[in-house]
């Protein structure tokens, strides 16, 4: 068995890899998700001048948020998911501390092309790129779960928002024999989370404004869906059976490891804000640097 660490732990591991990285990048997850987040990392920061080798995953978004409050490193960069608030009260990102704009990192990497060049490369190339892309058909690939899921989800964000309680259960419950996506189970625990609501905190009249409002604010599109969902929770278990079964494959691989294919292809556009603050975040770092370099020597 491997050595276990805390947040504030793990944190202090960066050090012994300084020389390694221009920043210190901490974000959400754990060991297991490191090579995910190099790859993505690396990729987004290509051609920018920026050296990151090491990515530093510290827990959960509670972690990061108290190792960014308490335990700031003064080469640190802190990212943390949108979570269930992307949807009814986006957080905003702060000094040094950065709020991905969707549910989680995982939405990010999930796009056509990433989907189609995972796959191709998955099966051999034993097909051509546009074959398989065709046998993938992205633009139809959530039409079955979409609009329930997406209900789902702001049904999940008006308990969390009245009853500050968010219990995000995985994809998997959501399914029946064969891994086919059963919509009863998903609208059985919606109208759950309904009858925990009301009539005991909101009356029925506002639980059907706040719905309606939420369906307003964000309709029922591909990408809408790919911004509110989880990613890694229910998109990837999704993913993974649809992939394999437009592809028929007959081997299965890990949630971990279809998220590092798809970091490898994905289009980079969406993570654009992130980037530049990176970069103006190692800016100010080597301004900083500079200043105290000067002083020094003028104290010699």
């Amino acid at each position: 068995m491997g050595l276990e660490y805390n947040g504030e732990e793990r944190q202090l591991l960066s050090v012994f890899h300084q020389f390694r990285n221009d920043l210190n990048i901490y974000t959400e997850d754990c060991d297991k998700d490191k090579a995910f987040y190099e790859i993505l990392f690396k990729r987004l920061l290509h051609g920018t001048g920026v050296q990151v080798s090491d990515i530093f995953p510290i827990g959960s978004c509670g972690d990061v948020e108290t190792a960014w409050m308490n335990h700031q490193d003064p080469c640190g960069f802190y990212v943390v998911d949108g979570d269930i608030y992307v949807i009814y009260a986006p957080k905003f990102s702060c000094k040094n501390l950065f709020v991905l704009d969707s549910y989680c990192i995982e939405n990010f990497v999930i796009d056509a092309n990433s989907v189609s060049k995972t796959a191709y490369h998955l099966n051999g190339a034993m097909e051509d790129l546009v074959q398989v892309t065709g046998k993938i058909n992205f633009e139809h690939a959530f039409d079955a779960i979409l609009q329930p899921i997406m209900d789902l989800f702001f049904v999940m964000s008006l308990e969390r928002k009245y009853c500050n309680i968010h219990e995000l259960k995985e994809y998997d419950r959501f399914v029946k024999k064969g891994g086919i996506f059963d919509v009863d189970k998903v609208e059985s625990e919606m109208e759950t989370i309904k009858n925990r609501l009301v009539p005991h905190v909101i009356s029925s009249k506002e639980y059907l404004a706040d719905l309606q409002m939420l369906r307003n604010l964000y309709p029922y599109t591909y990408d809408n869906f790919l911004k509110i969902i989880s990613g890694k929770d229910y998109i990837l278990p999704y993913l993974r059976r649809y992939i394999c079964r437009q592809m028929n494959y007959k081997f299965q691989i890990p949630n971990e490891s279809w998220k590092y294919h798809f970091a490898q292809y994905c289009d980079l556009d969406r993570l654009e804000p992130l980037k530049n603050a990176i970069i103006d975040r190692v800016n100010t770092i080597s301004s900083r640097n500079a200043s105290l370099n000067r002083i020094n020597e003028n104290n010699i």
